[in-house]
């Protein structure tokens, strides 16, 4: 497991300061001169990104992490009370929302929960109201990905050409197979995701891309 974790932002001295809260990492800066190189390279052996909530405008932001997590990697962000992104990140799965006034008491604690493959959000940073609306939505996404992750590499590969619009002609074509076998596969994912319709799958599949859509 790298012990390499990357800061994104262009104040170097608030990096020094961070680095006092995460001993048993190497904080590595990144200032957004950097970002227009190689973004892969950039993130070779990191797994895991602190972005600064001053790094830039909010859609570039919101850009940022979209391509971090599209490198498989996870994401923290360091975040102002009443920050206007913090809902935009539930929708694009940003792991961690850490408050940047409480960062000493919960920086470390979000590092371990997002590297264990869990999520770790300052619950102060929500109003009510925001809790009501994404609540819901949490346990939706959390629930199809869970579906998701049953699925047979087969079945994935299927269920994905499926909802970009191929026919199951066309994906028997692709994938060489017959259609007795692509019967099968289509049943056992209408039982997995609990719909009657090979078109009800299209629907779940398009809820859980809400994930990378900014709402």
């Amino acid at each position: 497991m790298s012990k390499t974790i990357a800061l994104i932002g262009n104040n170097i001295f608030y990096g020094l300061g961070l680095q006092k809260y995460i001993p048993d990492y190497e904080l590595k800066n990144i200032s957004s001169q950097h970002l227009e190189r190689d973004f892969s390279k950039l993130l070779k052996g990191i797994d895991l990104v602190l972005v600064n909530s001053e790094l830039a405008s909010p859609e570039k932001t919101i850009d940022l992490i979209k391509s971090i997590l599209e490198n498989q990697t996870q994401v923290i962000y360091l975040a102002h009370n009443q920050d206007k992104l913090i809902t935009q990140l539930y929708s694009i799965g940003c792991q961690g929302i850490v408050e940047q006034q409480r960062v000493e008491e919960q920086l470390s604690i979000a590092i371990k929960a997002v590297k264990s493959g869990g999520t770790y959000y300052s619950q102060g940073l929500f109003d009510n109201s925001q809790m009501i609306l994404l609540g819901p939505l949490l346990e939706l996404f959390k629930e199809l990905d869970s579906t998701k992750q049953k699925l047979t590499p087969k079945e994935r590969e299927i269920a994905e050409f499926y909802t970009e619009g191929l026919s199951l002609t066309d994906i028997m074509k692709e994938l060489q197979i017959s259609k007795s076998t692509i019967n099968t596969h289509m049943e056992s994912i209408r039982n997995k995701f609990q719909v009657n319709s090979n078109r009800e799958i299209i629907t779940k599949y398009q809820i859980g891309r809400l994930k990378s859509i900014n709402v």
